[in-house]
């Protein structure tokens, strides 16, 4: 049994007005952190724009049966639980400690990074999609984007408050980490056949892209 509803915004705008508004969204968000004054307060602003952005894909996904929504609480479960081992042992990705900035934590773990784990899976698997037809080129492709997200988002987790790496050094071991997780994730989507068929997946994909990537300038720029 499938669940299809129409939820705010998809049952007043055009998607495309959607579209511009996370764009411009993230804009915002540039010029927020670009200005020492404002930084503090976007900061606080984060855990929002992460809500935001995984609200605005389960409202675009088409419907919800209860093995996608099994599966996707499974990812999101699994990805929390990962990040709790990983912060607690530092055997999964190395050494390292959460900030404030990505909000409520347990166990030291931002609870809402479980569903980041799931509207990145998503939302890249969107994305290989789109870039190959091969079943195997996007088991192969997706974890891959997820991997060159992630390479960003480290050069700038620390300005935003996020987490840090113990004495400032992001072991390789992250990397293969990430890339090996997001491939067990991306398996469990494309095992049971979840459509990531999303107009927004792949324009919340490239503005959290070029927001970090910004960002990254602004850094290297000493902004």
């Amino acid at each position: 049994m499938k669940i299809t509803m129409r939820w705010f915004p998809a049952n007043v705008f055009p998607e495309q007005n959607v579209i511009r508004f996370i764009l411009i969204f993230y804009t915002v968000a540039v010029v927020g952190f670009a200005l020492p004054w404002l930084r503090p307060y976007f900061i606080l602003l984060t855990p929002l724009a992460l809500c935001l952005s995984f609200y605005l894909m389960a409202v675009y996904h088409n419907s919800f049966s209860r093995v996608e929504v099994a599966v996707v609480l499974l990812i999101a479960l699994s990805g929390y639980g990962i990040e709790v081992v990983g912060v607690q042992s530092g055997r999964v990705f190395g050494n390292y400690h959460y900030g404030e900035a990505l909000g409520l934590k347990v166990f030291d773990t931002p609870l809402i990074i479980g569903f980041n784990w799931l509207l990145l899976t998503y939302t890249s698997l969107s994305l290989a999609n789109r870039l190959f037809q091969q079943s195997w080129r996007q088991l192969l492709a997706a974890p891959t984007i997820m991997l060159v997200y992630d390479i960003i988002v480290e050069q700038v987790a620390p300005y935003m408050d996020m987490w840090y790496w113990s004495e400032n050094q992001i072991p390789i071991q992250n990397y293969i980490a990430w890339w090996f997780i997001g491939f067990l994730f991306v398996s469990v989507l494309k095992l049971f056949k979840i459509s990531t068929q999303n107009p927004l997946a792949i324009p919340i994909f490239m503005a959290q892209f070029g927001f970090f990537s910004a960002l990254l300038l602004l850094e290297i720029l000493g902004v």
